[in-house]
């Protein structure tokens, strides 16, 4: 695993699986938003940081830098300051959490 603090995975989890429901017809990027999150937390339980770095830049250009308009949802609001922080955790390399299981 590698070495990062991961202990916010559950809320993203949740996070995406909400927002790609709510929002994914209308804007299918949120389906595209959840599977490269899907892919990127497996390189993380399989030990493989670049993978996993590249799979946060590209959460990063699919929701334009993590930001959202000030009359978007909270739940996407929510989801791009988790995505932010995983960001960071993977770029400064915090203390290792176990991945949920």
């Amino acid at each position: 695993m590698p070495n990062t603090n991961l202990d916010f995975l559950p809320v993203l989890e949740f996070l995406t699986d909400k927002v790609a429901r709510k929002h994914g017809q209308e804007e299918p990027r949120w389906l595209e938003v959840r599977k490269v999150y899907l892919a990127t937390v497996a390189d993380l339980e399989r030990d493989r940081l670049e993978e996993a770095r590249q799979g946060v830049g590209r959460l990063k250009e699919l929701t334009d830098g993590f930001t959202v308009s000030e009359d978007a949802c909270p739940g996407r609001k929510a989801l791009m300051t988790a995505f932010a922080g995983l960001e960071m955790s993977l770029n400064e390399g915090g203390v290792v959490q176990q991945l949920p299981q």
